[in-house]
């Protein structure tokens, strides 16, 4: 599991749906919450950001818009290729982050150590936890 420190910068409601807008190490990123009633859910608190390796997608040459509201500049550290999976190490501005993907997927991308690349992640796969 991914987990980086963000401030929570924003909040839109609209019935039991909740938009965060979360600010981490200079980028912008958002979580959709849907019947959130935690008590640590409020603009200017400190959160962890949770994410399964397993949903972040990478993106390279990127051109045109995507509907994936969370995309950030990174750059692979490190490639271990399975048979069907591979684990791509991502540096975040410092902060190291994992993407398995399939193998076919980073072969397809001829993804290379120190290859700049974008993360990509949906609003609805990014969670919160209680900062402590």
């Amino acid at each position: 599991m991914n987990k980086l420190t963000a401030e929570i910068s924003d909040i839109q409601t609209s019935g039991d749906i909740a938009l965060l807008k979360l600010y981490c190490e200079g980028s912008y990123f958002y979580s959709m919450m849907i019947h959130h009633r935690e008590d640590y859910i409020y603009k200017g608190n400190l959160v962890y950001m949770v994410f399964k390796e397993t949903e972040l997608s990478i993106g390279k040459d990127l051109k045109g818009g995507l509907s994936i509201r969370n995309r950030f500049q990174s750059v692979i550290e490190h490639i271990e290729k399975g048979t069907l999976l591979s684990e791509v190490k991502l540096n975040f501005n410092g902060h190291l982050i994992t993407s398995l993907i399939t193998t076919q997927s980073a072969e397809a991308l001829a993804l290379q150590v120190s290859d700049r690349v974008e993360g990509l992640l949906k609003t609805t796969e990014l969670f919160m936890m209680k900062y402590e």
